[in-house]
């Protein structure tokens, strides 16, 4: 069961087909203790007529989004499912009692936090050649003052963290760090636009930032270097001209021959506009990352079967029976092909 309120549920597969959730604990900011966040009390005429004169004003929201977990289900078939915080709350940065807190000067010095990941972050698993799986995922950490204005911010930082989950029920966090472009951090703050870094994994497990600045977009590599990763650019920047915003970066997922190409959503002369950018990886094209089959080993199991009938049959499943007849070696009964074939048709 989950703990919290979360919001922004982002799912994903693994390779054995288990399931991954990214979500952003949302919230009341009461039930935190920083009523302050979501109501007004504590500030005086006085401090409005302020508020006039230096041009500040009151934006508020009844609930925080301080948290970034990861919910993982190996087998959607059992009740068992494991968490991880890949970013937690840190309120250190908010000061005074709670009477305080409410007051005008403490509103405008106290920054609260908040992590996100569904706007312009990403996450996806690659394998290793020694046979590790690794989750990545970028996602944007930052400071905002949410008891004043929670669109002002000091720091709004993206980072870059990875997961051994070789093993779903023991994951570890195996490298965190904030991204690193051309030397200089990653920070929405300190570039003065918000940024996007999606991940993409072309079709020979190599993995890739697609990076938006403004309105131009960026394919960098990302290698290991050190005990840590870098971002090399491949190719040159995208510019998309006249864009004022770029509403979402995608790429196809699981490693298909169109790995490599990247669908963008715009918004242009008050217009929204569609664009592809296709990474050309130069000499014959690699092997499929993933293959076809479900198992390693190229053979369907019966739990591979039973999932795929019930996934082409829909609401056909609950009246179909288990699969039960399998040979030994892998190969598919006549008894399994014939149920395959009436799911197939619909009957």
């Amino acid at each position: 069961m989950i703990p919290a309120r979360h919001c922004y549920f982002y799912g994903s597969v693994d390779k054995n087909g288990g399931l991954m959730i990214m979500g952003q604990r949302d919230v009341l900011a009461s039930s935190l203790g920083y009523p302050e966040v979501g109501n007004n009390n504590g500030l005086t005429n006085a401090d409005y007529q302020v508020m006039e004169i230096i041009g500040v004003s009151r934006w508020a929201a009844d609930y925080c989004w301080d948290a970034l977990d990861l919910y993982y289900i190996p087998d959607i078939y059992e009740e068992k499912a494991y968490s991880y915080s890949i970013a937690e709350a840190d309120y250190s940065h908010v000061q005074g009692t709670p009477s305080q807190r409410s007051m005008f000067s403490y509103r405008m010095s106290n920054y609260y936090p908040t992590n996100q990941n569904n706007n312009g972050g990403d996450y996806l698993w690659t394998e290793t050649d020694d046979g590790r799986t690794l989750l990545h995922i970028t996602y944007n950490s930052g400071l905002t003052q949410a008891a004043m204005d929670r669109s002002k911010a000091i720091t709004s930082t993206w980072y870059h963290q990875v997961w051994d989950i070789t093993d779903p029920t023991a994951a570890q966090k195996i490298y965190s760090a904030p991204i690193t472009i051309d030397g200089a951090v990653a920070d929405d703050v300190q570039l003065g636009y918000g940024m996007c870094f999606r991940l993409y994994r072309d079709v020979s497990g190599d993995m890739y930032l697609i990076s938006s600045f403004k309105d131009s977009v960026s394919v960098y590599c990302i290698t290991e270097s050190d005990g840590g990763y870098v971002y090399n650019k491949v190719g040159d920047t995208v510019d998309l001209n006249d864009s004022s915003n770029i509403i979402n970066i995608s790429s196809h997922r699981g490693g298909s021959v169109e790995s490599n190409t990247i669908n963008l959503l715009y918004s242009s002369s008050g217009k929204y506009m569609f664009a592809q950018i296709t990474v050309d990886y130069g000499g014959p094209d690699p092997e499929p990352y993933l293959k076809g089959d479900l198992n390693k080993d190229d053979q369907l199991s019966a739990s591979d079967l039973n999932l795929l009938i019930r996934i082409v049959a829909g609401a056909l499943a609950d009246s179909l029976p288990e699969v039960s007849d399998f040979n030994s070696d892998g190969v598919l009964s006549s008894k399994d092909v014939n149920m395959l074939k009436k799911a197939l048709s619909g009957q």
